[in-house]
């Protein structure tokens, strides 16, 4: 068989306008693809709808839709639209009714379902059905059956310890193949042991829940047909592409079985693609209809059934063994427990013939539970003694402070096998499990998010410590090493906030999963991965200098280096660099781990002149520059008073500076416009070391009409004046 995928960046580009032209539907209502025998004794139809496009070039694909409700309601009947529109897209439409559990127990639901698909096959001529590009989609119990169609494709009959189930049926057209080449999974089921580690709004365990009646018994005392049942036991490198859409806050159906599947299939290394539906329940027109989502299933479909080839459809079925020998197991107390009444389990192995001698048989030891850990290690031997025809392997199980599923010690000798199911004890903690809610992050800033759930009370908070591991260091994001769920609530978001640097990297993994502690059972750790991208390099966003002009001596300016992102761990050094001949830069600035930007002092000190040069930034090969300017002390305000005065007379002028002066003082140059209406005493002014401020006296005229002088003061090239009147 071969292998193949399809790649997800051309899957995504791919939209509705890459569909082919809109085509005219034939629709065949109410065919019968099959039959069965009811609990009267009365032969009913198996039906499926048959939307066909009209005037097709050449033979068609075809999208299989299974519907929902738990195996037990539901039906073909109406086509939902987000699959009957498939048709004018150019595919084939069958929407098929399989036998609920009100009617038959499982298998007879894929039976059925894989009896449809060889009834199209065999038609395909009569329908122009394309033989060799079939697809499975469906949701909820339809989804479990379109991925278990998938899955397992090319096994007949299958055995899982006690568990035989024969999976293909025997229905019509038996010389056809029952394998699809892509399948849709929409929040089906795919491990139902694993479902109870999360919270949902029903028991799965119980009898009365939709697995348990799809089984015909509780499902933790079923494992092995459970085993069966469970698409994800299928998966090999030989299976068909797969898109799972689940919402993240799915308490029907956990979001963590898609997460088992995808992380299953991708292990196998066959193309899967899981699509969260953020904050979505079980289901939902309103989440799932959304034009966004089925695009993506119409472009994943045209991407594997009209892209490259898809597989043939060639089905080897597996045959069990058959063969008979003088030593028969049986399984005498099926049930063990870690604690409580049910004790050991236990299975008798039985010889035929003599019994004159005693007889050592040596057996094989396989199944979930692990020897050691789950149950007292077992010998691999046992000796009937002489005169007996039978003896007894007692299992005893190992308490732990796991809440596992119910797990199978199988014994095998020859081709006989039996096994004994070890149940968990009753929890009297709350499970507390880690699954994903978005499991893509990339730098700079689109995180990732882990869920942490609890089951049981909800009236006080529970505090959890974390383990953290993947491929990052501690260095690339940023993550909460313990967790609260609030009282009131059942789980907690926790965000995986990617850290940029300046490193080009591959792309790093984080994964999380709860410490274990006394007051806590753990859940399993089902790869729980955030996968974080790599980003832009950190690098240099902007330069600032405020003021980029100021006084020497006394005034200082403020630089600030800004980053694309957050520093990381150890923080960002900015290399400084200065042209100005009289500033005093630092020759770098550290942006602290965590921060964007950081800030420096100028100082400077005081000049006569103007000195101007740049400040330059470095960081990761980016360069950005600013103008500073090194100015005099200079004036900041000119006073007269008084201001009118009546002439002749003295006024006093006050000049202040915007520093204290430097050594030797600072002179001011005083003039006026109109010195024969008013003129200061001196031409020039010198302001004291140290001082702000100096004063002079401008002498008046006696004037016969109202007249002006405007007095100007003038240092380190800044220059204030003020209209002096002067009244007669």
């Amino acid at each position: 068989m071969n292998r193949w995928s399809f790649p997800v960046a051309a899957l995504l580009a791919l939209s509705l306008s890459s569909a082919v032209s809109a085509q005219t539907c034939q629709t065949y209502t109410g065919l019968t693809y099959g039959s069965y025998v009811d609990g009267s004794g009365a032969t009913q139809p198996l039906l499926l709808e048959l939307l066909v496009p009209q005037g097709a070039a050449g033979p068609v694909p075809v999208v299989l839709w299974i519907h929902g409700g738990g195996w037990r309601t539901g039906s073909r009947l109406p086509v939902p639209t987000r699959a009957s529109d498939l048709c004018a897209r150019g595919y084939a439409v069958a929407s098929v009714d399989y036998r609920l559990t009100t009617t038959a127990l499982w298998p007879a639901q894929i039976q059925d379902v894989r009896g449809a698909v060889r009834w199209l096959r065999a038609h395909a001529s009569e329908y122009n059905l394309d033989v060799d590009r079939f697809a499975a989609w469906g949701e909820s119990a339809g989804g479990h059956l379109a991925a278990f169609l998938g899955f397992s494709g090319g096994v007949g009959t299958v055995t899982a310890g006690s568990a035989t189930v024969d999976l293909e049926g025997s229905g019509g057209d038996l010389d056809q193949s029952s394998r699809v080449q892509a399948v849709v999974d929409w929040y089906g089921a795919t491990d139902i042991l694993q479902m109870h580690f999360y919270p949902t709004t029903v028991n799965h365990d119980g009898s009365g829940s939709d697995e348990s009646r799809f089984l015909g018994g509780p499902i933790q005392d079923l494992p092995e047909l459970a085993a069966t049942a469970n698409p994800i036991t299928y998966v090999d490198g030989d299976d068909p592409p797969l898109l799972v859409m689940h919402g993240t806050l799915d308490k029907l159906i956990p979001f963590n079985q898609s997460q088992l599947l995808v992380d299953a299939v991708r292990g196998a290394g066959v193309s899967a693609r899981l699509y969260p539906v953020q904050c979505a329940g079980h289901g939902g027109a309103s989440a799932f209809d959304k034009t966004a989502i089925l695009e993506t299933v119409y472009s994943f479909l045209d991407s594997v059934l009209r892209g490259s080839t898809a597989p043939g459809a060639g089905d080897p079925t597996i045959q069990p063994p058959s063969s008979t020998g003088p030593i028969t197991l049986a399984t005498s107390d099926r049930f063990a427990a870690e604690s409580g009444t049910d004790g050991g389990g236990r299975i008798t192995v039985t010889r035929s013939g003599s019994t004159t001698s005693p007889l050592t048989v040596t057996y094989t030891v396989s199944g979930t539970a692990t020897p050691g850990e789950d149950y007292v290690e077992l010998p691999g031997t046992i000796t009937i003694p002489a005169g007996q025809t039978s003896a007894n392997v007692d299992i005893t199980p190992l308490d732990d402070d796991l809440y596992e599923t119910g797990e199978t010690v199988i014994l095998t000798v020859g081709s006989s096998s039996a096994s004994v199911v070890i149940r968990d004890v009753e929890p009297v903690r709350p499970v507390v499990t880690v699954s994903l809610s978005d499991q893509d992050a990339a730098e700079p800033s689109d995180p990732g998010e882990f869920i942490v759930w609890r089951t049981g009370s909800t009236t006080d908070p529970l505090t959890v410590d974390l383990i953290q591991g993947g491929t990052a260091s501690a260095s690339d994001y940023d993550l909460a090493t313990s967790a609260t769920i609030p009282a009131g609530s059942d789980r907690v978001l926790l965000k995986v906030t990617p850290v940029s640097d300046t490193l080009v990297e591959d792309p790093e993994t984080v994964t999380l999963s709860v410490a274990a502690e006394p007051a806590i059972y753990l859940g399993p750790y089902a790869g729980n991965t955030v996968t974080i991208a790599d980003g832009p390099p950190l690098a240099l966003l902007s330069l600032t200098l405020t003021p980029a002009t100021f006084t020497g001596g006394c005034k200082t300016s403020t630089g600030k280096v800004t980053l694309t992102d957050k520093a990381g761990a150890g923080g960002a050094v900015v290399a400084i660099a200065n042209t100005n001949p009289v500033a005093q830069v630092p020759s770098s600035v550290t942006v602290p781990a965590g921060s964007t930007s950081a800030t420096f002092t100028i100082t400077a000190p005081a000049v006569t002149t103007n000195q101007t040069g740049t400040v330059t930034a470095s960081y990761s090969g980016k360069s950005l520059s600013g103008t500073l300017t090194v100015k005099p002390i200079g004036l900041v305000s000119l006073a007269l008073s008084p201001n009118p005065v009546t002439g002749p007379a003295s006024v006093t002028g006050t000049v202040t500076l915007d520093c204290p002066a430097a050594p030797g003082g600072v002179t001011v140059a005083l003039s006026s416009s109109t010195p024969g209406v008013a003129n200061p005493a001196v031409s020039s002014l010198n302001v004291a070391s140290g001082s702000t401020q100096g004063t002079f006296t401008v002498t008046t005229a006696d004037v016969s009409i109202q007249s002006f002088a405007t007095i100007k003061a003038v240092a380190g090239g800044t220059t204030k004046s003020v209209k002096l009147t002067v009244d007669p």
